[in-house]
């Protein structure tokens, strides 16, 4: 991905589907005026995005991943200590 589609924004987050994008978009747009993007994409597609560009907040989606535990712990790694981490999953453990 280029460093233009990530750049000003605040909040970005990385979803599988549009159902889980529609629902991001509308809890966020909740919070008053931030500056987020929102991906297709996962924890390879999260990890290219905080190589490039520096956020508050990244929102992973999780839900499918086999190893959820393992594919945090990896993106953690790659992230900034001042960039909180979000992570969605299908459950609640």
């Amino acid at each position: 991905m280029k460093k233009k589609e990530y750049e000003n924004c605040d909040i970005a987050c990385f979803v599988r589907d549009t159902q889980t994008k529609d629902i991001i978009v509308e809890a966020l747009s909740r919070l008053g005026e931030i500056h987020y993007r929102i991906f297709i994409g996962g924890v390879d597609q999260a990890i290219d995005f905080i190589k490039t560009v520096h956020v508050q907040v990244l929102c992973v989606d999780l839900s499918e991943s086999p190893l959820l535990i393992s594919d945090a712990e990896t993106l953690v790694e790659f992230c900034p200590p001042d960039t909180k981490v979000v992570v969605l999953g299908a459950k609640n453990d």
